[in-house]
């Protein structure tokens, strides 16, 4: 269970760093060129990153073959961050502007579903790749 709280926790500080270091990285090259600056990475990224990092927090120096839910168990909180901070982001633009709802919809939905595509898919790789430890544990040698 603690692997899962720091994977918990990993995940979502991941999530929030990556996703504010990237809108502070287009919020400057926008800025500096003056133009529209695509912001998908935005979208996709933190959310890949956070995934990998908290499936690998969650899998690490397993005793046992990790299940394969591991991964999606493993994101579960950073993608309900994830899914909050989209929400919370996609209110804030749709009362500035005027959005088209599936653009909303697209908002709030690929970050949650890539946290848990990523998840699934990790814990699926560690679920076939583990091995057991290649040294005994201090327990088995006394």
């Amino acid at each position: 269970m603690r692997g899962l709280v720091w994977a918990w926790v990993a995940g979502t500080a991941t999530y929030v760093g990556v996703l504010l270091g990237g809108a502070v990285l287009v919020g400057v090259l926008a800025a500096g060129s003056g133009e529209v600056v695509v912001a998908w990475p935005l979208l996709v990224v933190p959310g890949a990153l956070a995934g990998v990092i908290a499936v690998v927090v969650a899998t690490a120096r397993s005793a046992q073959r990790p299940p394969r839910r591991r991964g999606l168990v493993a994101v579960a909180v950073p993608a309900l961050a994830a899914l909050g901070m989209s929400v919370g982001a996609a209110v804030e633009a749709a009362a500035r502007a005027d959005i088209a709802l599936l653009l909303l919809v697209l908002d709030v939905a690929v970050p949650t579903l890539v946290l848990l595509v990523t998840g699934a898919l990790g814990g699926a790789v560690a679920h076939v790749r583990w091995a057991p430890a290649a040294r005994s544990s201090y327990v088995e040698v006394v």
